[in-house]
């Protein structure tokens, strides 16, 4: 369009002398010619390369100002050129990415006054969940691909450390794959509080890194959380099944620590689908809950029934005096303990 309004604005004015028609001897050429001329000048005028008296004239009207607006055009296109040009690089490059949400979450922090001490935790978290300063966001990258790379993906990056989760050594494979599929990492920093006893039941944590542990009421060490275990489920449990829907411990980090987060929804998903996966939390969490060890009275009272059932069995036998008879072997006890033995004729038949 520009180089149309070259030549329109010379041919209207009847290629006077001081026109770059004119002066460039281009009057009797044809119109491809003079197009191609014009289209020249455009260019040089919008690169800002035509600075000669050809380009510019010193005759008033549109003869003047024309290539004027072309020149300023150039700048500010070439400008927002290079200014796209920065921003795509910039934004591919992952150390500057982190640097400037470094930067936007200092800025905020200072702007609410927030405390030195919680900078620091969150400075820490950053270079934690970003080793080597650089930015890559799952969910961004994952939620790119279609869903079956997504679950291909998160297979690829959870299966083999499934399959040694504590819980899920006996589980099935299309259960473990499904899982797979749903996790969320979290990253923790030393001292968070990753769940609150009392707060809303809406996570299960399954410990991928770090060492975690879980404290009573009064702030006292109760459990150790370590790498491929879990925790929260016993609310999630007591939620999906209409009970309660708050947690039931309060789990603090020990080291910095990254876990799989599988919220109440995909829960239920699972709870819904696959029986098993109910039946082996249950399981799981039994000899937590439900199981109190025995007194050491009740080891007693089996000991002695076991010993009296002994030395009968043996006099009966042998016709041996009380104080010939050997003591009760630990071997034995421990077999009547396998054996569930809990009646004197039980014991008598294990001898």
């Amino acid at each position: 369009w520009m180089a149309c309004f070259e030549y329109l604005v010379v041919a209207v004015a009847d290629f006077p002398i001081d026109s770059w028609v004119t002066q460039d001897g281009l009057i009797d050429s044809s119109m491809g010619e003079l197009y191609l001329a014009s289209l020249s000048r455009a260019y040089s005028q919008l690169l800002c390369e035509g600075n000669d008296s050809s380009v510019i004239t010193t005759q008033p009207g549109l003869s003047l100002w024309l290539p004027l607006l072309n020149i300023f055009l150039g700048n500010v296109l070439r400008c927002l050129f290079a200014a796209a040009v920065m921003v795509y690089l910039c934004e591919m490059d992952p150390h500057t990415t982190y640097t400037h949400i470094i930067s936007i979450t200092k800025d905020w922090m200072n702007y609410h006054q927030v405390s030195p001490k919680v900078q620091k935790r969150v400075e820490h978290y950053f270079k934690r969940r970003w080793r080597r300063e650089k930015v890559y966001d799952d969910e961004f990258v994952l939620g790119m691909v279609s869903n079956h790379l997504r679950h291909e993906l998160l297979h690829e990056l959870y299966l083999d450390f499934m399959r040694c989760v504590s819980f899920l050594k006996r589980a099935p494979n299309p259960l473990v794959r499904a899982i797979c599929g749903m996790l969320k990492p979290q990253y923790h920093m030393i001292g968070d509080l990753v769940t609150v006893k009392g707060d809303m039941a809406d996570f299960m944590f399954i410990t991928k890194e770090g060492q975690l542990v879980t404290v009573d009421d009064e702030g006292r060490r109760v459990r150790d959380i370590k790498k491929g275990d879990i925790f929260g489920h016993e609310g999630m449990l007591e939620r999906y099944k209409k009970e309660r829907v708050r947690t039931t411990q309060t789990v603090i980090s020990e080291t910095a620590c990254v876990t799989l987060a599988l919220d109440f929804d995909r829960f239920t998903e699972l709870c819904d689908h696959y029986s098993s996966f109910e039946l082996l939390l249950v399981e799981f969490s039994q000899p937590e809950t439900s199981v109190t060890p025995a007194p050491v009275l009740q080891d007693q009272e089996f000991f002695d029934l076991c010993q009296k059932t002994f030395r009968e069995t043996l006099r009966q036998v042998l016709g041996a005096q009380e104080h010939h008879l050997p003591p009760l072997s630990p071997y034995i006890l421990q077999e009547a303990r396998r054996e569930s033995v809990a009646s004197p004729a039980q014991a008598d038949t294990l001898l």
